[in-house]
């Protein structure tokens, strides 16, 4: 973080003072000798975030395909060694715009989403543990508190939170989280939840969808989008989920009254 000389003003009235801001950096992640991706990120939880981006992206499918992993704090750089071709392409795959910060790049399309499996998990959560795991991530961040500069997402399971992950991004966030479960504890238990802040899209829906979560939630809106991919795919989508209330929009069979 860096404090910063400013001017603010209060009631229409100037003064000098300090604020803090967030890193950002240009994260280099290299899979087989090449790079294959940019990413504008926090400078931190790097091999986390390189292999959550890699997974999402259809480089590989399960942790035993992943055979080295190694960061360079210093350079910003993550070196993945795979157990099959890096360059791979999803057959016809067009590079797609996403609604992440600062106009993202994928190449796995919602188009594309028909070729991954449809999630049938049957753990069901209360309404009232959504409610408590969505306070426990909001009080989690001391950089969002210190900054209002960053996402956050959390992988919770087994009635707790096992990951919590800060990023600029949101897709970086969740990317970090899904990156300590391939590392820890994979696959994930069937009553995984994904929760984070900012809005559901479909981009979001699809991380879920690859890492088999069946519960994705957030305190922001869904996307027409996304809730037609969390349908389609099993998932059960969770907005708005403040206070005392949270709207289901998709597969509500896996959510009870508390």
């Amino acid at each position: 973080m860096d404090d910063l000389e400013i001017i603010r003003f209060r009631g229409g009235r100037p003064e000098s003072c300090q604020d803090r801001v967030v890193d950002e950096a240009r994260v280099s992640v290299w899979a087989n000798g090449e790079e294959v991706a940019g990413l504008m990120a926090l400078p931190g939880e790097l091999e986390e975030l390189a292999l959550g981006f890699l997974f999402g992206e259809c480089f590989f499918d399960a942790p035993a395909e992943v055979l080295a992993v190694s960061a360079n704090p210093r350079l910003l750089a993550v070196s993945i060694t795979l157990a099959r071709p890096a360059g791979r392409e999803l057959p016809g795959a067009v590079r797609t715009l996403t609604t992440g910060c600062g106009r993202s790049v994928s190449r796995v399309s919602p188009l594309w989403a028909a070729r991954f499996p449809k999630v049938t998990a049957s753990a069901r959560h209360s309404a009232g543990e959504i409610q408590e795991a969505v306070r426990q991530l909001a009080q989690s961040s001391e950089l969002f508190r210190e900054t209002g500069g960053v996402h956050t997402a959390g992988l919770w399971f087994e009635g707790s939170f096992n990951w919590i992950c800060d990023d600029i991004g949101r897709h970086n966030a969740a990317d970090k989280a899904i990156g300590h479960a391939l590392r820890e504890r994979w696959p994930l238990p069937d009553d995984a939840m994904l929760v984070c802040t900012g809005r559901l899209s479909g981009d979001i829906v699809l991380k879920s969808v690859r890492a088999g979560v069946p519960v994705l939630v957030s305190r922001s809106a869904p996307t027409g989008g996304a809730v037609q991919l969390a349908g389609d795919h099993g998932i059960t989508l969770v907005g708005f989920a403040r206070a005392d209330r949270c709207n289901v929009y998709t597969h509500p069979e896996r959510i009870r009254p508390s």
